[in-house]
């Protein structure tokens, strides 16, 4: 913590983090995915290379060649991952960062999700048609929405999964397909986070500030934060929330809205993940430097 260039982390209010471990990786990041109950992290950068990541920031796997990755997912597990190559391959990948099975698609891909347990794929395409696939490629569940869906997270505790537009639309499907609740958005969403079975899920709504969602799709508050949120992350439980804006700040808080810590960082913060038990956080910057910071239990 003491080098100057992480003094940003100590500089803003309340508790300042431990820094855990730093790593670079070899171009600026792409895309960034956690497995909250393996605590590895799933990272591309945008020369094509793929690295999981452990707790300790060690390297497991490290795969290069893959063209243009513009979008990763990873199971709570650990156990499979999807990444969106290009403008229509999908692809699944095992830990070994191997690919498992390829699919080039009609359309270009818009979103891609793995359940928990890595036995169910979510894929989102351009013309609003969304595919739930097995781990064998066996379709499940299709069905289309008004617009394309830009985010998507399978719930844990239910074979649900909320999906998200980039404006206009937000709902909870099941498996097969069918909505369990549908509702609208009023401005632009950056990105989605949501509580391991669907009570709470939170929108960062750039200039909109963020907006949450109850468990039947109703509208459970807003609040705003200085600057412009664009990305956020929280613990399944949601006692823990990071958000981070446009002008590259970041925020830590609990689920009373209480700011708990907050940092301007010295350049854009690329991705969040939270750990599930809330006493980490790891930040992806775009130049490629990772951070996993943390505070000791309790605080």
């Amino acid at each position: 913590m003491n080098s100057p260039s992480l003094q940003w982390l100590s500089d803003g209010p309340g508790r300042p983090p431990q820094l855990r471990w730093s790593s670079v990786i070899d171009a600026p990041l792409q895309s960034m995915a956690y497995s909250g109950e393996a605590g590895t992290l799933l990272v591309a950068d945008q020369s094509g290379g793929l690295y999981l990541f452990d707790r300790g920031g060690k390297i497991l796997s490290m795969m290069r060649g893959f063209q243009e990755i513009r979008n990763l997912a990873w199971s709570r597990r650990g156990t499979a991952g999807i990444a969106i190559l290009g403008e229509n391959r999908v692809v699944s990948l095992t830990p070994a960062l191997k690919i498992e099975w390829s699919v080039d698609l009609s359309e270009a891909a818009t979103s891609a999700a793995v359940s928990p347990f890595g036995e169910h794929y979510f894929v989102s395409l351009s013309n609003g048609m969304n595919y739930i696939l097995r781990s064998d490629r066996k379709q499940l569940g299709k069905f289309e929405t008004e617009r394309p869906i830009h985010f998507s997270e399978f719930l844990e505790t239910e074979t649900d999964l909320i999906i998200c537009a980039q404006y206009g639309f937000i709902g909870r499907y099941n498996f097969q397909g069918s909505p369990v609740w549908r509702n609208k958005t009023f401005s632009n969403v950056g990105q989605l986070a949501t509580t391991a079975n669907g009570s709470l899920i939170s929108l960062a709504m750039f200039n909109h500030g963020v907006q949450k969602f109850d468990r039947y799709g109703e509208t459970a508050g807003r609040f705003a934060l200085e600057g412009t949120p664009h990305l956020i992350a929280m613990t399944p439980d949601g006692e823990r929330m990071a958000i981070a804006t446009l002008e590259n700040h970041v925020y830590w808080i609990n689920a009373q809205g209480a700011l708990l810590w907050a940092a301007s960082a010295p350049e854009t913060i690329h991705s969040l993940a939270v750990s599930s038990a809330g006493e980490s956080l790891y930040l992806g910057l775009v130049s490629g430097r990772l951070l996993n910071i943390y505070w000791n239990p309790g605080h």
